[in-house]
C-alpha cells in the first residue's frame, strides 16, 4: 500500500506497476500519483476483496484549541472509537491552533469516520480532515 495516501479498505484505488517493486495500490485521488508522469501500461484497475481483515494505518490531522491535557482527552476518543494511535506529532501554523497529526490503526473507511466523528465531539476540536501526503 502506497504511504502517500494511505489507503483503506472502502477507498476507491488503482494499482501502479513498478519494475522491481511490484504493485503499489493508491486512492485514485492520490496527489503524488497525479503528479508523476505514468503509463498508461503502469495502471491496473483494481478494488478491494470483499471480507477484507487487518488494520490499516491511516493520517488524521486535527486543529484544535489548546489547552492542558487535550492530548490525553484526544488519545482516549481514538481508543473509545476502537482504534489505536501508531504515531502523533504537533506543530504551531500561525493563527494560536495547534495542528496534531495521528497515525491511527483502523478497519475500514467506515472505521476511519467513526473515529473522526469521535475526535469532533471533543470541544476544542475545530476541524478535522483525513491527512495525506
Amino acid at each position: 500500500y502506497a504511504k502517500c495516501c494511505r489507503p483503506v479498505p472502502g477507498d476507491a484505488v488503482i494499482a501502479q506497476f513498478r519494475r522491481g517493486q511490484g504493485l503499489a495500490v493508491h486512492t485514485r485521488d492520490c496527489m503524488t500519483l497525479k503528479k508523476q508522469r505514468i503509463d498508461a501500461d503502469q495502471l491496473i484497475d483494481v478494488e478491494w476483496a470483499a471480507d477484507v481483515a487487518g488494520v490499516f494505518d491511516a493520517g488524521v490531522r486535527v486543529l484544535v484549541a489548546d489547552r492542558r491535557g487535550l492530548l490525553a482527552d484526544l488519545a482516549t476518543a481514538i481508543a473509545a472509537a476502537d482504534a489505536n494511535i501508531d504515531n502523533v506529532s504537533m506543530e504551531r501554523p500561525d493563527g494560536g491552533l495547534i495542528a496534531m497529526f495521528f497515525s491511527v490503526q483502523v478497519r475500514d473507511r467506515r472505521h476511519l469516520a467513526h473515529v473522526m466523528r469521535a475526535l469532533k465531539r471533543v470541544p476544542e476540536v475545530k476541524r478535522v480532515q483525513r491527512a495525506r501526503t
